[in-house]
């Protein structure tokens, strides 16, 4: 995946170095969905980090200004469609940087891996998202 920057963002590939800030937010997972990616302690952080670093599904989300992972999306390919998501730590939550992420990996996937249609499922219960 090539690197894509916004303002406030650089969404890149994961490496082993986001182990720490992954384990932040996938030790105890706000939406349920995401509960059965919890992470038990730093050393299935490290494991799940390296899984993610293989692949282009699942995109680390970092701070321009200092590198710091605050999440992730992923884009699942079907064809010309894609399905996506995005889970963020929440202590970074209500400033748009799911946003800014969000929009910066649709407009990536409609330019540059032509997409034709994008979905998402989100629940009911998750207002922010």
């Amino acid at each position: 995946m090539e690197v894509i920057e916004t303002e406030r963002l650089v969404l890149r590939r994961f490496t082993q170095r986001d182990a720490a800030d992954l384990f932040e937010y996938l030790h105890l997972p706000v939406a349920s969905c995401f509960l059965s990616l919890a992470l038990a302690d730093i050393k299935d952080a490290e494991r799940e980090a390296l899984e993610r670093s293989t692949h282009e599904r699942t995109i680390a989300v970092c701070l321009r200004a200092s590198g710091k992972l605050i999440g992730d999306l992923f884009a699942e390919p079907e064809d010309d469609t894609f399905s996506v998501g995005w889970n963020f730590n929440p202590g970074f939550g209500g400033k748009g940087y799911a946003y800014e992420a969000a929009a910066a990996l649709f407009t990536h996937l409609f330019t540059e891996r032509a997409a034709r249609r994008l979905y998402a499922y989100v629940e009911d219960t998750n207002t922010s998202s």
